[in-house]
């Protein structure tokens, strides 16, 4: 499956976008203007504004507590912990 290898993660998250990047993955910073350029947000779950925009078809995913290749999986599988 060819996939949008462009993400965006939430700034506190600077762990998983290491090692994201590393998978692969091209890193945006989170905010409102690019959701829907990215094929996955991932939050720290504390944005609950990022709730409400639940109108966008990209997956959002909590990252807080997740390794970088359980949120890769998550991405690739199509399947979302979402906030």
């Amino acid at each position: 499956m060819d996939i949008n290898r462009r993400i965006a993660v939430d700034g506190s998250l600077s762990n998983l976008k290491k090692h994201l990047h590393l998978y692969g993955y091209e890193i945006d910073d989170l905010n409102a203007d690019n959701l829907g350029d990215v094929s996955a947000v991932i939050t720290n779950g504390d944005d609950h504004d990022l709730m409400e925009k639940r109108e966008i078809a990209t997956p959002i995913i909590n990252g807080q507590g997740h390794s970088a290749e359980e949120i890769k999986n998550m991405i690739e599988n199509g399947v979302s912990g979402l906030i």
